[in-house]
């Protein structure tokens, strides 16, 4: 009897202390992210400053040579788990920890060189084709131009990294919406785990519903993929097909090859990266670009100039030599991702004791935040137009200064694997985008709200006007 009464005295107890517990973690853990960055850019004239976020040292670094110091430094090479498990890829090669990426990074980096990307501009070429062909057939007008670049970017990724290309699939069209629709409906329920704080912990989360529908979208997508994926093999195989030299060096084909020295998470959350990560960054990119150049009239005419000057015809071939030459496409790219970096903030962890600044050391397992998306729009960096859309800045003499102050694709050694694969379909799109069509908005600059949740979203439709050039 005096067991039971102990018993029940320390579980009452510890109830007690669990409620106040999760009371105070409640006001640790941000409940509207975009609000929380907004607060950090309040404070972007301060070179560091430190806060405890649960039981971690967090410094947020806003000095650009700070900043550069963390990324480019190899004490600093793991990805700290508890920020970037709300990716929901915990495993897969983007939010790893150190010793899997090093591994992945051998691995998988020979699917993303310059060879595979002159490979791929083809196929880029090809998937951007049916884009501007789905335009048309639908008809011009005010459209959210995002939804069909975020198509394009999803065909693109299927057939560049699964060989899987669009007349390989039955119902094309549905089946890249399902795909579309499934990442996003994850990308939500991902930002929704951050801001209920009782899902914060691992253990509490895996007996969800929120844990299992974000199993269960995952699954979904890995099943249409095996899918599609088995049928194209049985037809290759059938017909005796023969296949491309680069092929074996695919994506999912290396990713087969190394399938044994993975965790069956591990290989999961590799595929579930490669699509969503390629999803929220290029897609969005090339939504937001057209946006602002959409904004800009004069700036989309001399960029439509320049492509016709290097593209006379729309039959012409465009290659990695031919792309080069579009220097003012260039600097329009990086004014965008400028101003609308996807991947708005990034954060690592000290691998061991770690000297920022002198007489100053982070402990290890300290976490270093790095605020892109306030970094690029810094008055003291960029001058007193930063807020505005000015591809000029980027002209070679204006640039050199400013170099580690523009990090879209990060930098150092965990730098995007991917960066090459990404600006090479992202610069194709706006060519064929631009070759074919003009854009116009009612749409202002300085009232456009920017959301960051996971990835940088604009807040509302990238609504443009559509119109058909002869």
């Amino acid at each position: 009897m005096n067991f039971i009464v102990v018993s029940s005295v320390l579980v009452a107890i510890c109830s007690v202390l669990v409620a106040i517990l999760m009371r105070k973690i409640k006001n640790w853990i941000p409940q509207d992210l975009d609000k929380f960055f907004q607060s950090v850019d309040r404070l972007s004239s301060k070179k560091l400053f430190k806060v405890k976020f649960l039981y971690k040292d967090m410094y947020f670094v806003n000095d650009p040579n700070l900043i550069h110091k963390v990324l480019t430094s190899d004490e600093c090479l793991e990805k700290p788990q508890m920020i970037y498990k709300f990716f929901g890829l915990s495993d897969g090669f983007l939010c790893c920890k150190f010793n899997q990426w090093k591994r992945d990074r051998k691995n998988f980096s020979c699917s993303f060189n310059n060879v595979m990307v002159n490979a791929f501009t083809s196929i880029f070429c090809e998937i951007a084709d049916r884009m501007v062909e789905k335009i048309k057939e639908v008809g011009c007008g005010q459209k959210d131009i995002i939804y069909f670049t975020e198509r394009c970017t999803i065909s693109m990724i299927l057939a560049s990294s699964f060989n899987i290309f669009p007349n390989d699939v039955e119902n094309n069209e549905e089946r890249i919406n399902e795909v579309a629709t499934a990442v996003k409906i994850q990308s939500t329920l991902l930002c929704e785990r951050f801001r209920k704080f009782h899902l914060f912990f691992d253990a509490l989360f895996r007996h969800t519903n929120h844990y299992r529908k974000i199993t269960n979208l995952k699954n979904y997508l890995l099943e249409i993929l095996f899918k599609e994926v088995d049928r194209k093999n049985r037809r290759i195989e059938a017909n005796n097909e023969k296949v491309p030299n680069f092929v074996g060096n695919i994506f999912f084909n290396k990713l087969l090859f190394h399938k044994n020295e993975m965790t069956l998470n591990q290989f999961k959350d590799s595929i579930t990266t490669v699509i969503g990560a390629g999803f929220e960054t290029t897609g969005t990119a090339s939504a937001h670009c057209i946006l602002f150049l959409a904004m800009h009239p004069e700036i989309q005419e001399k960029a439509y100039q320049e492509i016709l000057s290097i593209y006379p015809s729309n039959d012409d071939e465009i290659t990695l030599e031919s792309l080069t030459k579009l220097e003012y496409i260039e600097r329009v790219m990086k004014e965008s991702l400028r101003l609308g970096p996807t991947v708005h903030s990034i954060a690592r962890e000290a691998m061991r004791d770690f000297e920022l600044i002198p007489n100053k050391i982070a402990k290890k397992g300290s976490i270093f935040c790095i605020n892109i998306y306030g970094l690029h729009r810094r008055k003291d960096l960029w001058g007193d137009d930063a807020e505005l859309f000015n591809p000029d800045r980027f002209l070679p003499e204006n640039f050199e200064d400013k170099q580690k102050y523009f990090l879209p694709f990060s930098v150092g050694r965990r730098n995007c694997i991917g960066y090459r694969y990404a600006y090479t379909s992202f610069k194709i799109m706006m060519i064929k985008l631009l070759r074919n069509f003009k854009f116009t908005t009612n749409l202002k600059l300085n009232e456009i709200k920017f959301n960051r949740q996971i990835a940088l979203k604009l807040t509302g439709e990238h609504l443009v006007m559509i119109e058909q050039r002869n």
